[in-house]
């Protein structure tokens, strides 16, 4: 592509790659202050090498993309990827990943019967503004939390483990408290 971006401003840049065989092909996708979204580049190499984005970047920058201009990258998790954003538009471009790849790396790390629970929860955290909202979505965490994850495994709260919110370590110990002495929570 050789269309001169310099006049063009995109806060937003969306890049992501397609693996073909050995090769990589990255794509990168502005989005426009009105939502609109135009390719403006791509780049193939080897699958292997964080060149790829590097070399589809400098196009982007060679071809006027401004360095002086705030914008979000939103990038795949690959430490390349966000080393040559940085390297190449500097300490305005702010980095952000997928949510489509962060999913996919959480539920790669899960037994496949949590994965409809895992992603509702998600989706549920990632609608929200701000950390407000996290009570709601704290309820349905916590039955999810209070199983074990693996068959004959202790659940986190017999397990004596620290959980990142007050909230559920005030459940496991009223639990603990209320199972001890016979009665069901």
């Amino acid at each position: 592509m050789t269309m001169p971006l310099g006049d063009r401003h995109f806060p937003i840049i969306m890049i992501d790659g397609i693996h073909l065989g050995d090769h990589l092909v990255s794509i990168a996708l502005g989005i426009d202050y009105e939502g609109k979204k135009q390719v403006l580049g791509l780049s193939e190499g080897d699958a292997e090498s964080g060149q790829v984005v590097r070399s589809l970047l400098r196009d982007l920058f060679d071809r006027g993309l401004d360095q002086e201009r705030a914008r979000l990258f939103v990038i795949d998790a690959a430490k390349a990827s966000t080393s040559a954003v940085q390297t190449i538009f500097g300490p305005l471009a702010k980095v952000q990943r997928f949510q489509f790849h962060k999913r996919r790396n959480i539920l790669s790390h899960l037994p496949d019967r949590l994965h409809e629970s895992v992603k509702v929860i998600l989706k549920e955290a990632w609608s929200l503004g701000d950390a407000r909202g996290w009570p709601s979505v704290d309820s349905n965490v916590w039955p999810l939390l209070s199983k074990p994850i693996i068959p004959g495994q202790l659940p986190p709260s017999k397990r004596g483990s620290q959980s990142a919110s007050p909230k559920l370590n005030q459940r496991a110990a009223a639990q603990r408290s209320s199972t001890a002495g016979g009665t069901i929570p």
